[in-house]
């Protein structure tokens, strides 16, 4: 919610409400512009192609600055982007806080306080997939969603602080021919 006022005050609009339908490749925004009162629907598109070889992502910022938000949306923006491709896709959440996405406690792969069990399960699968003189190709591609990296790490012993770097920096660089994608944000 507080990004979404953050958005609404730098656009000047207010957003009444989003739709993401499968039949269309947008999303659909629906908003009143502030400046002359009259609703209007704008669309984004979410399968431009831009997304169809994402790799990893470091998000950084302050505090306040949109990071959440924003991971959020290109969260579901490469979901959909190999949906849209028939990709089978497993999405792996690590919220240290158990705050920003809490809405997915309830699913198997979320991880709240317990986010280091998420790294390492997710690594787990990444060494098995490096050890296999198989390709990948008919894996299902793997996204790990590490929120508040830093602050996960300030939080852990100095060696286990270094194997989870280690682990997530495996990932980064090894992990595209794997069909692993990480996404930290920091």
């Amino acid at each position: 919610k507080e990004k979404q006022d953050g958005l609404e005050s730098i656009y000047n609009i207010k957003i009444d409400y989003m739709s993401y339908g499968e039949s269309t490749k947008y999303i659909n925004v629906y908003a009143t512009s502030l400046s002359d009162l009259k609703p209007k629907k704008f669309e984004i598109a979410y399968d431009d192609g831009f997304l169809s070889d994402f790799i990893s992502a470091i998000i950084v910022g302050s505090t306040g600055s949109g990071k959440t938000y924003f991971t959020h949306q290109l969260l579901g923006k490469v979901v959909m982007s190999k949906s849209i491709r028939k990709e089978d896709v497993e999405v792996f959440i690590c919220d240290r806080k158990n705050e920003d996405y809490i809405q997915f406690k309830d699913c198997k792969n979320y991880y709240g306080v317990n986010a280091i069990d998420g790294i390492k399960r997710v690594y787990k699968i990444f060494e098995e997939r490096l050890n296999d003189d198989i390709t990948c190709n008919n894996k299902s591609t793997i996204i790990l969603l590490i929120e508040e990296y830093a602050l996960m790490l300030n939080m852990l012993d100095k060696k286990e602080a270094e194997d989870i770097k280690q682990k997530v920096a495996n990932m980064l660089f090894a992990g595209r021919s794997k069909k692993i994608i990480t996404i930290l944000s920091m």
